[in-house]
């Protein structure tokens, strides 16, 4: 029947608005009467006048958008259709109306016309169109059941946009917009979205799936048509078709998303176990898909990438450095473990909840050729590191907004894993610094909060499990997991030297596995830049050059900055990314810019360390005798540390050269004569969250092995007994009077220990 279209057992009915009431029955100004009239309370009947069983209207005066104007990207096909129309009606009649639209584009191209062809009823209305060069990226590229957090960047996508800095959004403002989950999918979902104050890019997030893009005109407030977003069989999000004169385009209005999959029983849906090691440098997260296989590090693969949804059209929105980089990533992606630094920005407002992530701040993927982004974003204040350890406001949002990003990264591997993507619900631990004050432990509570927010959002039903654990309890379940208890006896010690960014944690326990000491020293990695390298530039004024090029710096943008707190976290994040690149290169750098010493007081804070858990294994800890065999296994990302070894003659790697000044040192001291002490370097980043994941569940099991959180508070009170003067007694964090201590002590021992 003209004017009559079934979809999902109700016969649509089409209402031209160029008609008038003749009686009980609608009639063409224009043309013979229609077969599909309604009466007067809006039901539809036939020429009798009895209502139409299973049929509803669809009033044209109500379809199309206000106003004369269209907004698209390109040539990417928009519909002229309402806001009102889209929060009324099904998205599978939106697909249907769309399926059945012709657009017809005049010759210039600065107009269009629109034509619905409803079973042989033709309605039809013109616009003015405007092209906009726009790109548009998606994270996560892919929509799963359940996932409540969608962002999105709209951004120039054309050289001539970004070279002109163009205001792109001075009139307008984008909108994603997807349908809630209630009965008949009516009610239009419209995204949060923020602007940069110079109108060169924004930002959206949406609570539900993105099924279209639109315009707001900023003056009307009104939908300037509508981009359909298509998602194909997989639930990807997909780019919509280009439009082209009388072909008939797919949307994904009604296509439903890729079907949960829900578990049979109980059984078949394990608790995930998950640890999270939040380091100062990096960090790192553990996973055990049903707590009982060993746990591993979680997979960040490419699928946390943002998919380019203009790429189709050869936009990039991501062409300029800030678009690039407070983004997901589009062309690298996230490793495991991920350096701890955001990129923050204040040219745009935060989103309305209590989120502290996009589009203020994001995690940077960054590689060897970002230096030079690296340094102008430090000298304009926009890094931020080392802030695990800080007090205040400012690094609490910090901590929120980086571990609410890491939630959302490890929801969406968790999702996607095969082991895991059956599973509803984990169990989080998190580890922190036996030096943490119970201050610093309570205002980590707020980030391991923002943690779990994150995982719930990503439809994981998330909690902590129980206190923050200790990073050496967590090492000493590890060691014991790796079978490195010796032989079993009481007089043999293994020791683990967990060199992180911002201490040292020590564990001790003898050749049964029983624990003896866990200690935590203020001291680690940023020490290379917060400490040694800034002291090296305030003290030798013509090593700019040399430090320029160890940084790898551009030239043309090396001009010295102040040395401040910004400048050091800049140089921790270049320093960290070439350790993760090859820390063979960056020592030789060093060595061919003529700071070799700079590498030796680099090695005599690791041996300082050493010496210090070494000669505390040797003596007789608490009921345990004195030790006869000595293992030490270092571990965390700043044991690389060990590969800065000055070279030395014989030698055929630099690691051995570590290992000669070890020995060297060891051998100075007495009480260490006659026992045999060995090293090795296997454990690496990862040690600490896959040992927290090893603690027993049952806390009777764990017995003397867990500590309470009064605990954490301590104050650690080390190398005291050196013999050379002054002493050092450190029990706070780095000061000019301490360096100055460290620095004497360090060029004192350096003096016994022969380099050559």
């Amino acid at each position: 029947m003209p004017g009559f279209v079934e979809i999902a057992n109700i016969r649509y009915c089409l209402i031209p608005e160029k008609c008038t009431m003749n009686g009980d029955y609608w009639h063409d100004t224009t043309g013979p009467r229609l077969e599909s009239p309604l009466n007067r309370i809006g039901e539809v009947v036939d020429a009798s006048g009895m209502i139409v069983e299973r049929a509803r209207p669809i009033l044209e005066k109500k379809l199309w958008t206000p106003g004369d104007l269209l907004i698209t990207i390109n040539r990417w096909p928009v519909y002229p259709l309402s806001r009102a129309f889209l929060d009324t009606e099904s998205p599978a009649v939106i697909d249907e109306i769309i399926k059945r639209t012709a657009i017809v584009f005049d010759s210039t191209g600065g107009e269009a016309t629109f034509e619905i062809n409803w079973e042989g009823l033709k309605i039809s209305r013109k616009y003015r169109m405007l092209k906009l060069g726009i790109g548009f990226a998606a994270w996560p590229r892919k929509a799963l059941q359940k996932w409540q957090r969608f962002y999105f960047l709209f951004a120039g996508g054309s050289q001539t946009l970004v070279q002109n800095a163009t205001p792109i959004f001075a009139g307008c403002t984008p909108i994603v917009f997807g349908y809630s989950d209630r009965d008949g999918g009516v009610n239009i979902i419209a995204s949060e979205t923020k602007i940069t104050r110079n109108n060169f890019a924004a930002y959206s997030r949406l609570g539900v799936a993105p099924r279209g893009v639109s315009f707001k005109d900023n003056k009307t407030s009104e939908f300037c048509g509508v981009l359909p977003l298509r998602i194909d069989e997989d639930g990807n999000l997909v780019s919509p078709e280009p439009g082209m004169r009388g072909r008939n385009r797919r949307s994904s209005f009604a296509t439903a998303l890729p079907k949960w999959i829900s578990p049979a029983d109980d059984a078949t849906q394990p608790d995930v176990k998950l640890a999270v090691d939040f380091g100062t440098s990096n960090t790192a997260v553990a996973f055990s898909p049903d707590g009982l296989i060993e746990p591993s590090c979680l997979p960040f693969d490419n699928g946390l990438r943002a998919v380019n949804l203009t790429a189709s059209a050869g936009l990039d929105p991501t062409l300029r450095e800030e678009e690039a980089y407070r983004f997901f990533p589009l062309a690298k992606h996230y490793s495991n473990p991920l350096p701890t630094i955001l990129f923050e920005w204040h040219d745009i407002e935060e989103f309305d909840d209590k989120s502290q992530l996009l589009p203020v701040r994001a995690i940077p993927e960054i590689s060897e050729i970002d230096n030079e982004v690296i340094q102008h974003f430090a000298i304009d204040g926009l890094i931020k590191q080392d802030f695990k350890w800080k007090y205040g406001n400012e690094a609490e949002i910090h901590r929120q907004s980086y571990l609410e990003h890491i939630g959302l990264l490890t929801g969406w591997a968790l999702r996607t894993n095969p082991s895991t993507m059956r599973s509803t619900t984990c169990t989080v631990t998190f580890t922190c610094p036996l030096a943490f004050s119970r201050d610093q432990t309570r205002q980590f509570r707020t980030g391991v909060n923002a943690f779990i927010n994150a995982l719930s959002s990503c439809g994981i039903q998330a909690k902590p499990k129980g206190m923050i654990l200790s990073e050496s309890q967590a090492n000493f379940f590890y060691g014991k997991s790796q079978q490195q208890k010796g032989s079993g006896g009481k007089r043999e010690r293994v020791v683990i030297v967990d060199i992180g960014g911002g201490t040292t944690d020590i564990s001790i326990f003898d050749g049964a596995g029983s624990p003896l000491l866990m200690d935590s020293l203020y001291i680690g990695g940023k020490d290379l830049s917060s400490t040694l390298l800034m002291h090296r530039m305030k003290q030798k004024q013509d090593q700019w050059p040399s430090i320029v090029r160890v940084l790898g710096l551009q030239s043309d943008n090396s001009r010295r900055p102040s040395i401040d707190l910004a400048w050091a976290e800049m140089a921790q994040c270049v320093l960290i990314n070439r350790m993760k690149l090859s820390i063979e290169a960056l020592a030789q750098d060093v060595e061919e810019a003529a700071m070799s010493d700079f590498l030796g007081e680099v090695i005599a804070i690791l041996v300082f360390a050493t010496l210090y858990a070494v000669r505390m294994a040797s003596l007789p800890l608490g009921t345990s005798e004195k030790a006869e065999r000595i293992s030490v296994w270092f571990s965390g990302f700043g044991s690389r540390l060990f590969n800065l070894a000055p070279t030395m003659k014989r030698l055929i790697n630099r690691r051995l050269g570590a290992l000669a000044i070890l020995k060297k040192a060891i051998s100075r001291y007495q009480e260490l004569g006659g026992i045999p002490i060995t090293f090795s370097w296997e454990f690496e980043k990862e040690s600490v969250c896959k040992g927290a994941l090893m603690v027993p569940n049952d806390d009777r099991d764990a017995g003397r092995h867990r500590f309470e959180e009064d605990d954490l508070e301590i104050q650690t009170l080390w190398w005291g007994d050196i013999p050379i003067s002054p002493p050092v007694a450190w029990h706070s964090l780095y000061n000019r009077k301490t360096l100055r201590r460290q620095k004497s002590v360090g060029f004192s021992i350096l003096r016994h220990i022969s380099l050559s």
